[in-house]
C-alpha cells in the first residue's frame, strides 16, 4: 500500500498507542515503511513519491493550470499570473506548455525508476473522472 511520504504514521507496535492517537514517541518518522496487520491478513505500507498529477483535476487544461499556478512566477501571460514561491521550489519564468509538463514529469519518474528506487508513484481516481476515449489524447478538455 502506498502512503504519504511527507508525514509520520502512528506506531501501532507501541502497546500504549491505540491506532490514530498521537502520543509522544508513538509516531513513525515521515517516509517510514511499516507493516500493519498479521502475516496472513496484513500489508506493507511503502512511502510513495509525490507527483505533479493533482488530485483536484480531471482534464488536461485543469492539470496545466494547476501546474502553472504552483510553478510559474512572472507577469500575467495569457490571463495567467504565477503564484510560485522561490523559497519553496524552483519557479518557471514562462508558463509551461503541455509538452513541458509531460516532459518534466517523465524525467522525474523515469529517473526514479532508473535509479532502482522501488517506491511507487500514483495518480488519483479523480484524474480519470472525465476521461473520454473518443477524444484525442491531446484534447485540452
Amino acid at each position: 500500500m502506498a502512503t504519504d511520504a511527507s508525514k509520520g504514521y502512528p506506531d501501532t507496535s507501541v502497546a500504549s498507542n491505540p491506532f490514530g492517537t498521537n502520543i509522544a514517541g508513538a509516531l513513525l518518522p515521515a517516509g517510514a515503511t511499516f507493516f500493519e496487520g498479521t502475516a496472513t491478513a496484513g500489508f506493507r505500507a511503502v512511502p510513495r513519491y509525490p507527483s505533479n498529477v493533482y488530485y483536484n483535476v480531471s482534464k488536461q487544461g485543469q492539470q496545466l493550470d494547476e501546474y502553472n499556478w504552483i510553478y510559474y512566477r512572472g507577469p500575467v501571460v495569457g490571463g495567467m499570473d504565477g503564484n510560485c514561491d522561490p523559497v519553496l521550489t524552483a519557479c518557471r519564468t514562462t508558463p509551461a506548455t503541455w509538452a513541458d509538463y509531460v516532459g518534466s514529469e517523465n524525467r522525474i519518474m523515469f529517473g526514479h525508476l532508473m535509479g532502482n528506487d522501488p517506491r511507487p508513484h500514483y495518480a488519483h481516481q479523480s484524474n480519470l473522472a472525465d476521461w473520454n476515449p473518443a477524444l484525442p489524447a491531446t484534447d485540452p478538455q
